[in-house]
């Protein structure tokens, strides 16, 4: 009969049944896979939403993002605008969600006097900050900002900048005190908007021209700069050498 075994055939092995240890672990695998797969595919679509990447084209913001560099910014850091993205202008006002911009900060954003352009600058000036330059020097809020060089080889031209309450950085400051944008008058800062220079403080068009650039509407800004991603493929390569060599 169908399903009977002969004498010859050996009966098939009974499987235990399963323990309810068991059976819920098998549970909590089968619902992993089945959130966690479309979950997986909603942040890889969603990354390029989040996260864009940029080249820089000049040497405004030598000596830490030099000309040629690629850099990855964070679209999602201070909230989106209507400004975030090139292809779909968003149909809000100001910034959602809300975060706020620090100085210190390095931010990618639209230009003021033409959208199309992109720029990447420092904010060294919020909202109701008094920023001025006074013979190369940045004093903000009446306060002169402390620096020293950090290349011997280069006196006169390499600084590390410190911000009062931020991040240190270095920036190019060539020889000469004189010139229009090595001493300005002192501005503030209006609501809703940021004050922000190249870190190559004589090679760059910032907030100090106000008939090219001058204050940026907060809402302009596309992103914060998060990394620098040739920066690491450069480290990689070094490590990769090193291993190579030591073998």
């Amino acid at each position: 009969m169908v399903g009977e075994c002969s004498d010859n055939e050996p009966a098939p092995p009974i499987r235990p049944p399963l323990s309810s240890a068991r059976r819920e672990e098998r549970r909590e695998m089968y619902w992993g896979l089945f959130l966690g797969l479309p979950l997986a595919l909603a942040g890889l679509v969603g990354l390029p939403v989040i996260y864009r990447p940029y080249t820089i084209p000049s040497a405004s913001m030598e000596p830490e993002y030099p000309a040629g560099s690629t850099i990855l910014v964070s679209r999602a850091a201070y909230g989106f605008s209507r400004e975030t993205f090139e292809w779909l202008p968003l149909p809000i006002e100001g910034r959602w969600p809300a975060s706020p911009i620090h100085r210190g900060d390095v931010v990618v954003f639209r230009g003021p006097k033409n959208r199309e352009l992109v720029f990447i600058k420092r904010v060294v000036g919020v909202a109701s900050d008094r920023v001025q330059m006074v013979q190369d020097f940045l004093v903000l809020n009446g306060d002169v900002l402390q620096r020293e060089p950090y290349d011997t080889a280069h006196v006169g031209i390499r600084f590390v900048e410190h911000m009062p309450g931020g991040p240190s950085y270095k920036i190019f400051n060539g020889p000469g005190l004189k010139g229009p944008y090595k001493n300005t008058v002192e501005v503030t800062v209006p609501a809703g908007h940021l004050f922000v220079l190249g870190d190559s403080r004589d090679n760059s068009t910032d907030s100090r021209m106000p008939d090219q650039m001058g204050f940026i509407p907060v809402e302009n800004v596309v992103g914060k700069v998060v990394m620098r991603i040739d920066a690491w493929g450069q480290l990689l390569s070094k490590l990769q050498q090193r291993t190579a060599s030591k073998k």
